[in-house]
């Protein structure tokens, strides 16, 4: 028994069908029939009742289906991660906190950092949630972390790469779309629309409005910044954002005003030390 053959079977238990089965692989029925003939003497069962209806399963059919799957689905995984394991040998494991990736292709600053990470054939990369991707760093599953905020922890070696303040992003009409530069009391008793907690602008805006001692009255948490913008653009409160978003805000009557008091939104690139370094 082979995988080949196993992937056959399946193809008649799907189809109820040599002819159907067989079109998925490009062989005759007739190739198909035989395969899974010698499969049922390899077994000593019968898989199928023929008829002219097409096939039926019997139980061991029915037995030998549901493992099959389960076995097909483990080899797949396991051909994905060995061939994974071989890439990693000659590549750079590289995890992007989200928004970071935006940030490489929006900053012209960045640029290089872009063109040498992304779509590069050395480089294995992944995206995640800021604490996802420290968690990797941490656990050796990456070799270079591009997070949100510092690290702060002692095994880690990181720096600075760039550094924005947080905007407010106001709809035509109202009474703050006129301003140049806003600050967090401008927003005080504002409904705010924000990425959720997972993202560290949520904990920006409520920190720094702690700060200033109110409670932000942040009416909707998304997971997704374009929806901030299509959010804004309906009237439904002020957005609260990274100025990296440039093509979200054509032709919807928006702006994006500096919030000059705001918490910096910065990334860093960190990697592991080495042993024994301080």
């Amino acid at each position: 028994m082979d995988t080949k053959t196993l992937r056959y079977f399946c193809a008649c238990y799907e189809t109820g069908s040599l002819n159907k089965a067989s079109e998925r692989f490009y062989i005759s029925p007739q190739g198909m029939g035989k395969n899974i003939n010698r499969l049922e003497e390899e077994l000593g069962v019968m898989l199928f009742r023929r008829s002219a209806a097409g096939l039926a399963p019997t139980r061991s059919g029915d037995y030998l289906y549901k493992h099959s799957k389960e076995m097909l689905y483990r080899l797949q995984d396991l051909e994905i991660e060995m061939k994974r394991i071989d890439f990693s040998r000659h590549s750079r494991r590289v995890g992007f906190a989200c928004g970071v990736v935006r940030a490489l292709q929006a900053v012209p600053s960045l640029q290089p950092l872009n063109r040498e990470l992304i779509g590069s054939e050395t480089v294995e990369w992944t995206e995640d949630f800021n604490q996802n991707i420290k968690d990797l760093l941490l656990g050796g599953k990456i070799d270079t972390a591009y997070i949100i905020d510092h690290f702060r922890s002692p095994m880690v070696r990181e720096q600075k790469i760039f550094e924005t303040r947080l905007c407010a992003v106001v709809y035509r009409g109202h009474p703050l779309y006129e301003k140049e530069v806003l600050s967090f009391e401008d927003l005080q008793n504002q409904k705010l629309i924000t990425l959720n907690e997972k993202f560290s602008i949520f904990n920006s805006v409520v920190t720094k409005c702690q700060e200033l001692g109110f409670v932000p009255q942040i009416s909707i948490r998304t997971m997704e910044s374009s929806l901030i913008y299509l959010f804004v653009s309906r009237g439904y409160g002020i957005g609260i954002d990274v100025n990296l978003h440039a093509s979200e805000i054509v032709q919807k009557d928006i702006r994006c005003l500096e919030i000059a008091d705001s918490i910096p939104w910065a990334i860093y690139a960190a990697t592991l030390k080495d042993p024994g370094s301080s």
